[in-house]
């Protein structure tokens, strides 16, 4: 008996090539159910269809972060927190996704 004899099915290509497939397709799930993270809309970064009063609180709190940089009242490290906490404080007053008040005619 040769040792080319003892191969199993899984050591043979079409499986390999098999297994290779199984992972590009995972990977292309993986990366289809986050795309809105990994490729963020040039909308959403403009604050289209976001909560008018969101947006502003939004813009508002980071010009004043911005400011306290420039202003060396807060380090880099610093920064990208107060940067959060800028967005989440007007994540809470304003939900993001809601649209506003609704006008009554």
């Amino acid at each position: 008996m040769g040792a080319r004899g003892r191969h199993s099915v899984l050591d043979r290509w079409p499986a390999r090539a098999l297994a290779a497939a199984v992972v590009l397709a995972c990977l292309a799930a993986m990366a289809y159910i986050a795309r809105d993270r990994l490729f963020p809309s040039s909308r959403d970064a403009a604050g289209e269809g976001l909560n008018p009063d969101f947006v502003a609180c939004r813009d508002q709190r980071l010009g004043e972060v911005r400011q306290m940089r420039e202003d060396g009242l807060i380090t880099a490290d610093q920064l990208e927190t107060f940067t959060a906490r800028a967005i989440g404080y007007c994540a809470d007053r304003f939900p993001p996704d809601a649209r506003g008040p609704v006008q009554q005619g």
